[in-house]
């Protein structure tokens, strides 16, 4: 038995911070395993250099891995890397320890070598750690090299692909006791609750099926309301489904809900929320299992540019979504992505009146820019109109804005959400005047965090509503 220390590097706390599930899950996984693994969670630490001194000090791991969540903003109009601060950490772990160093997690497997060579470490863990993180931890402490082992990248180009775990309720859970779960409530923030993995669907910039694979691979509803009484047992009742749509496919939520509404555990949920398939059945359930809050992941409201991002639903679908969440009282955001091929301003235009007229939504989020992943459609879209070339690692932020918005693209979106009272605009989120206000409504826990917020634009005032 060895010990682990896993250390979970995001510390971006806004909109709301989100709690270290996928490192949890890691020290779930090692655990079983018969190691000693725990979590190191710098996002609440004040200050990174002597905590993480002082739990080296008093753990005295045998191998230390990083956790990296994001490798940027991916908001355009404030573009911030995450991987210097990255850098940094791993540079104070290297002065007060020589154990083997290792890497995982979302960001980290979008670039793994560059990554690797970024950071000077040798090995990391590329997808799904559950198995391969474990394979890796033993290989290396054994003395033996590990670049043979599916699901590993090597810092000298060593990587084989790894076949997806199929049956995720076998998993270990996460160790949810060693997450600050009372301080991430205190934020604002949730328990993370993991449903499914794995997406079918062709959206232009995502690269959740690059990360997860095509394949979808569902938790049974009992294991996701076990795991969640464990967890409420604990003290903590808010949660949010981390899935990037809780409701797809539909039949898989509808059975979480009813098994959540039926163990009756007081909790209340957020998701975000595909709007195919979402009707006033489902919108029900939700409701009756403790929904508070449903994110509605629109990226656009005109048909030209929903077929243009490859979304999976219509405009009817669209407004049936939201008239079922509107009957069933539960509160509702839309999400729009601004600014992909073929966005002109007739589109954009559209997308507002269609939303004027048929989504009664408490807010609604615009961006504008598509922050551009290799190996999604709009990645391909570049690389044919000679925008980017093949070889760039887009380890650095690179982002597609339609050219037929012209030279002020955010300016026009700021003009335009400045006349919406439920709209934010995407300069909002540069003011401290906005970042202050959010901390506040999660300080004194109005959930959804967006439910009474008026008035984002800088031409007119911030009220807090009912």
């Amino acid at each position: 038995m060895a010990n682990i220390l896993i250390i979970a590097v995001n510390r971006q706390r806004l909109p709301y911070p989100a709690a270290p599930i996928g490192a949890a899950m890691i020290v779930g996984a090692l655990n079983k395993a018969q190691h000693n693994a725990r979590l190191l969670d710098l996002g609440p630490a004040l200050h990174v250099k002597s905590t993480l001194h002082r739990t080296i000090e008093n753990f005295s791991p045998d191998l230390i891995g990083f956790s990296m969540r994001n490798l940027d903003s991916c908001i355009m109009t404030s573009p911030e890397s995450f991987l210097p601060e990255v850098k940094k950490v791993v540079g104070i772990v290297r002065q007060a320890t020589n154990v083997p160093l290792i890497i995982g997690g979302a960001a980290f497997s979008l670039a793994p070598l560059e990554i690797l060579n970024a950071l000077g470490l040798e090995w990391g863990v590329v997808g799904e750690g559950e198995r391969t993180c474990v394979d890796l931890v033993e290989r290396l402490l054994s003395g033996n090299n590990p670049a043979d082992i599916p699901g590993v990248a090597g810092r000298h180009g060593e990587m084989r692909s790894r076949e997806n775990i199929i049956d995720l309720d076998a998993l270990p859970r996460q160790e949810h006791r060693q997450i600050p779960l009372k301080t991430y409530v205190r934020w604002g923030g949730f328990a993370g609750i993991q449903t499914r993995r794995g997406c079918n669907l062709t959206c232009s910039y995502c690269v959740y099926p690059h990360l997860e694979g095509r394949r979808m691979r569902l938790r049974s509803a009992q294991s996701v309301v076990q795991e969640i009484a464990d967890i409420r047992r604990s003290g903590c009742r808010h949660f949010y489904f981390v899935d990037s749509a809780f409701n797809h496919p539909r039949e898989h939520a509808l059975a979480i809900c009813d098994a959540l509404a039926r163990a009756n555990l007081d909790i209340t949920w957020q998701a975000y929320i595909n709007p195919s398939g979402l009707d006033e059945t489902l919108a029900r359930s939700m409701k009756a299992s403790g929904c508070i809050g449903a994110e509605l992941g629109l990226d656009a409201a005109s048909e030209p540019m929903l077929e243009s991002m490859g979304k999976n639903f219509s405009l009817s679908e669209i407004a049936k979504a939201s008239k079922a969440l509107q009957k069933a009282d539960i509160p509702f955001a839309a999400h729009l992505l601004f600014g992909g091929p073929g966005e002109t301003w007739r589109t954009i235009r559209d997308s507002a009146e269609f939303l004027d007229q048929h989504v009664h939504a408490n807010a609604i989020f615009p961006s504008i820019g598509i922050r551009v992943y290799r190996n999604t459609g709009v990645w391909k879209y570049c690389l044919d109109e000679g925008l980017l070339d093949a070889q760039n690692t887009l380890l650095e932020p690179f982002y597609f804005c339609s050219p037929d918005l012209g030279p002020a693209p955010v300016a026009g979106i700021d003009e335009l959400s400045m006349h919406r009272p439920t709209w934010s605009t995407p300069t909002d989120w540069n003011k401290s005047s906005l970042n202050m206000i959010m901390k506040l409504l999660g300080l004194f826990q109005q959930r959804p965090i967006w439910k009474n917020v008026r008035g984002y634009g800088k031409r007119k005032p911030m009220i807090y509503g009912r």
